[in-house]
């Protein structure tokens, strides 16, 4: 089974104490084709990847196609957002995910469960900093989509 191994990202916090999160690095097909990269948190407890209202736009897909919903929990009260199903390439599988698009609200870029934790068997090593996704064989029979 093929692995992806992220290492961990160094920052410093609101206090200035240096963190270490688990990332991943993903791409999105764009509406013309293309792969746009991001850099993301690897959130075991995000239901949805996450992006922003900015990144919708910049891949090209009108916001308000996506379904509305209120999401909670990485900010303060509900904020609004909008899903879409786009393919997502994690190392060299590509698949579709839901992926929603906060509405202009600055969150934080989440890679989440659904959608992902179906194809990989993901490991957080916080003893060598690093998040491994580990392909998972048929992982097509796990999938749950859509939304």
């Amino acid at each position: 089974m093929p692995v992806i191994t992220f290492p961990y990202l160094l920052e410093q916090d609101e206090s200035g104490a240096i963190v270490c999160r688990p990332q991943a690095r993903i791409h999105v097909q764009t509406a013309d084709g293309c792969w746009q990269p991001f850099r993301l948190y690897a959130d075991a407890c995000a239901d949805l990847t996450l992006l922003r209202q900015v990144d919708c736009e910049r891949l090209g897909y009108p916001l308000e196609e996506g379904e509305l919903r209120y999401i909670g929990g990485v900010c303060s009260g509900l904020i609004p957002i909008h899903i879409h199903t786009l393919t997502l390439r994690l190392g060299t599988e590509e698949f579709p995910c839901p992926i929603a698009f906060a509405k202009g609200a600055d969150v934080p870029r989440l890679l989440g469960r659904e959608g992902v934790f179906q194809r990989f068997i993901v490991c957080y090593d916080e003893t060598d900093k690093v998040t491994h996704f580990i392909t998972k064989p048929d992982a097509h029979r796990y999938l749950t989509l859509p939304l």
